[in-house]
């Protein structure tokens, strides 16, 4: 004979509040987590767009490969050096439109970066650069995240408090239905 176990809406109330209370603690720890990624991703960005500005050269390549699901297109180049060269025209960067005419065999004007360069294989569209300069994309998941732990912290703010308050009034308090 089997047992049937019947919680009461108290004991849902009290499981739902240990697990947003325990959840709580962990997304300070994942805020920061997220603040030292956020800095490294942006970081990044902002010296390869420096990078474009100071150290970029500019050329005509030709389209090798389009691959709008993956949402990049490979060109090949020729560099001042006379070199023949690849490079990945990422897509993401630009609205809708800028993939008219990208096709296979067919010349765009880029920007691209010298060999010793980190950002060596990327490449952007040369007449478009502030697109790529103002492009919030690396960091859009991250921003959403981070709106995501807030609002749980804003929701249970008692772990901000550890050290500051009485251990078990806190504990009290953050196991409290609001």
């Amino acid at each position: 004979m089997k047992k049937s176990v019947s919680l009461s809406s108290g004991q849902i109330q009290a499981g739902i509040n240990y697990l947003l209370l325990f959840s709580s603690v962990l997304t300070i720890i994942l805020m920061v987590v997220i603040a030292i990624v956020f800095l490294e991703r942006h970081g990044d960005h902002r010296r390869f767009v420096t990078a474009l500005e100071h150290e970029g050269r500019v050329a005509i390549a030709t389209v090798d490969f389009v691959s709008e699901k993956n949402n990049w297109v490979d060109v090949y180049y020729q560099d001042e050096a006379g070199q023949n060269r690849y490079g990945r025209l990422e897509m993401h960067y630009y609205p809708e439109g800028a993939w008219e005419g990208l096709e296979r065999n067919a010349e765009v004007e880029i920007r691209y970066l010298p060999e010793s360069s980190r950002h060596a294989g990327e490449v952007v569209l040369a007449d478009r650069l502030t697109r790529v300069r103002t492009h919030l994309g690396h960091i859009r998941d991250l921003l959403y995240a981070g709106a995501g732990c807030l609002l749980l912290i804003i929701y249970k703010p008692q772990p901000l408090f550890f050290g500051f308050v009485e251990g078990e009034r806190l504990i009290e308090e953050g196991l409290r239905w609001i």
